[in-house]
């Protein structure tokens, strides 16, 4: 059970106090000691292990609290860059959701039948330098280019031009 504990938001001494809290009395102080000394961080431990064999126990953790002390204001820098790169990360992946939403809605949108109609109302026309020909009046090669564009409606005939009506008839 002692092996699950972790230090958390204590002290070294509150830890300290909490493992034997939770100990049974079988268990010698100087395993206490070992496991305690492992749920320190490293930064603690490292100062902390140098000393273990020359100092009591309260020696030790009153050496522990301080290097905590100390050091904690590094240890909050490092938690908040922390806190800062998980919040800019949590907005990267919410931007990084929205677009493949927009991206989705777009391909929708280009593909429905509704936008296809109205894209092709939107786009301008680009006319051909050839003109246009009557759909209405079958094409003849031997009538004259008006003959061939406006059909009855020409107005300019010109020789040759096998097109007859009543009015175009040349003299």
């Amino acid at each position: 059970m002692l092996h699950k504990e972790e230090l958390g938001d204590r002290t070294p001494s509150q830890f300290w106090r909490h493992l034997q809290a939770l100990a049974d009395s079988s268990i010698s102080e100087n395993i206490l000691r070992a496991l305690w000394l492992q749920r320190l961080p490293l930064h603690i431990q490292s100062i902390v292990a140098g000393h273990d064999s020359n100092f009591t126990i309260q020696q030790l953790l009153s050496i522990a609290d301080r290097v905590a002390e100390v050091s904690q204001p590094d240890l909050m820098s490092v938690t908040s860059s922390t806190e800062a790169l998980t919040n800019v990360a949590q907005q990267v992946e919410a931007l990084s959701r929205r677009l493949s939403e927009l991206e989705l809605h777009h391909r929708a949108a280009r593909f429905s039948p509704s936008h296809a109609h109205s894209n092709f109302r939107g786009r301008r026309r680009v006319r051909s330098r050839q003109p246009r020909r009557s759909t209405s009046v079958t094409r003849q090669p031997n009538q004259c280019y008006y003959h061939r564009r406006f059909g009855s409606e020409a107005k300019r005939c010109q020789p040759p031009c096998a097109f007859r009506q009543q009015g175009n008839e040349l003299p």
